[in-house]
């Protein structure tokens, strides 16, 4: 600890009551240094002090001869509202140190523009308020300077605890700085969940419209095609009964028995049963009603899916099969695919893990518009799925121009994205990421400019989250 002792020059002790005060004394120079050092901030670069005769104090750029003559010739004039000098580095305007109704020194700042005069201003003011307060200190030490050695030690006691208590406060603020990171690492990730919930809220609004407007007709368009196949079953029958008739006719007469106007109607009827082609005709329209009852029923189970997909907080943890959870991925976005991209399916045998389908699904839809926005024109999707030892994998690898070295470790971090501005909000892979992270899985990537990315992710068989929800004592213990 380095103490000092500030001693009278007099020795009634009262010599400071009248002593005067010169610019080095009232503005130290270890403060102006420190302090014109955040001046540029403030957009002034530039500060000078001098002495009343015009000698350089303080400069924070060099000065030439030219700017020192200069000085010299100002400070004989220079009004009390200051006036502005054209230096060599600039303009500077020079202002008189006032203290105790004279000029104890002069003050210049530059670049002096307009904009930077009410700066310009506030740093005068406060410099001179600065020096009439630093002359009550150098005053009220000057009178308490001659002190005995009990005053010292209590000095160094006082002095003790202050660093004591300094200690303390440097701790707290140690701790306070801790626990502001921490608020503030849970206010990001929470303002990402409210962003996502967002999203999702809006999706699931349009679902619910788009369910509501497309299950009412498409409920007709079923109930009407039901209704349309057994109409044609009925005819069908009915032809069957007809050709029947027109047999037994034939059989029952013979040679010119038939008379003339029914053999003119029978003949009619079999060359307009040759022309259209009954047995195709009629063997088709069921086709066709089968295969719109099918189209029917994918509107139904896109509608369905689109919801489930909205709505996941709606849906608990369930033991899926991740193929199907693909394939209703894939049902969902076909379109965004469908025009540029070719899809190709390795299922292999899988078993059944626990998971939030819906959640995965998310990550599916997020990986696979992800691998489709990354193609320049056409590409191909390949999507491999096989069990590994105690973990279902998931491969989705495209075609893609791929994810640069210096990127690859930061694609998962929250609103990063290398997509131009306004195309991308930089939280799909993150999402995707804490949702398999929620499932005590994993997902990675692996890329090659120019060739495309493979993203692998891996379920376990066995999830402890499963096991919680069947009872919340058991895992409580």
């Amino acid at each position: 600890m380095h103490s000092q002792k500030y001693i009278l020059d007099h020795d009634d002790g009262l010599g400071d009551f009248d002593r005067e005060y010169d610019v080095t004394q009232l503005l130290p120079a270890p403060l102006i240094e420190k302090g014109t050092c955040h001046l540029k901030r403030l957009g002034l670069d530039k500060s000078i002090i001098l002495h009343p005769d015009g000698e350089a104090y303080f400069s924070f750029h060099p000065l030439t001869k030219e700017d020192l003559s200069l000085l010299k010739k100002a400070v004989k004039d220079c009004p009390e509202e200051g006036m502005l000098l054209e230096l060599s580095e600039g303009p500077v305007r020079l202002y008189p140190l006032m203290h105790e109704a004279e000029a104890v020194g002069f003050l210049g700042l530059g670049p002096s523009k307009p904009e930077t005069r009410p700066v310009e201003l506030l740093i005068f003011s406060i410099l001179k308020e600065f020096m009439t307060m630093n002359q009550q200190v150098l005053m009220t030490m000057g009178l308490h300077g001659k002190v005995v050695e009990d005053t010292y030690q209590a000095l160094e006691r006082r002095n003790a605890m202050l660093e004591e208590s300094e200690q303390k406060y440097r701790r707290l603020a140690e701790t306070l700085e801790k626990e502001v990171e921490i608020k503030a690492e849970k206010i990001r990730k929470t303002q990402e969940m409210l962003l996502l919930q967002e999203k999702m809220a809006s999706i699931g609004q349009l679902a619910a419209g788009v369910a509501h407007e497309i299950n009412n007709p498409t409920g007709f368009i079923s109930s009407n095609l039901n209704s349309l196949k057994e109409y044609g079953a009925d005819f069908k029958l009915l032809f069957s009964k007809y050709r029947d008739l027109v047999k037994a006719i034939h059989d029952s007469h013979t040679g010119d028995c038939i008379p003339a106007q029914v053999q003119e109607k029978l003949d009619e009827v079999r060359k307009t049963e040759q022309d259209i082609d009954v047995d195709f005709l009629l063997d088709d329209i069921l086709t066709l009603v089968d295969e719109s009852m099918d189209g029917a029923d994918r509107i139904k189970k896109i509608v369905q899916d689109l919801k489930d997909f909205a709505h996941p907080e709606k849906h608990a943890i369930q033991y899926s099969d991740l193929n199907r959870v693909m394939d209703s991925t894939l049902n969902i976005v076909r379109n965004e695919l469908k025009y540029k991209t070719l899809v190709k399916r390795e299922y292999g045998s899988m078993e059944e893990v626990p998971c939030y389908p819906q959640q995965i699904g998310q990550v599916f839809m997020n990986l696979l518009v992800n691998a489709v926005q990354a193609m320049e024109s056409s590409g191909e999707i390949h999507i491999k799925t096989y069990m590994e030892e105690d973990f279902a994998v998931v491969e989705i690898r495209d075609t893609g121009s791929g994810i640069a070295p210096e990127n690859i470790s930061r694609i998962f971090d929250p609103f990063f994205t290398t997509k131009e501005v306004g195309q991308g909000t930089g939280l799909g892979l993150n999402v995707a990421y804490k949702i398999i992270a929620r499932h005590h899985g994993s997902i990675k990537a692996d890329s090659q400019p120019g060739e495309g990315t493979c993203f692998t992710i891996k379920i376990p068989k066995e999830n402890p989250d499963m096991e919680c929800e069947a009872g919340e004592e058991e895992c409580q213990n």
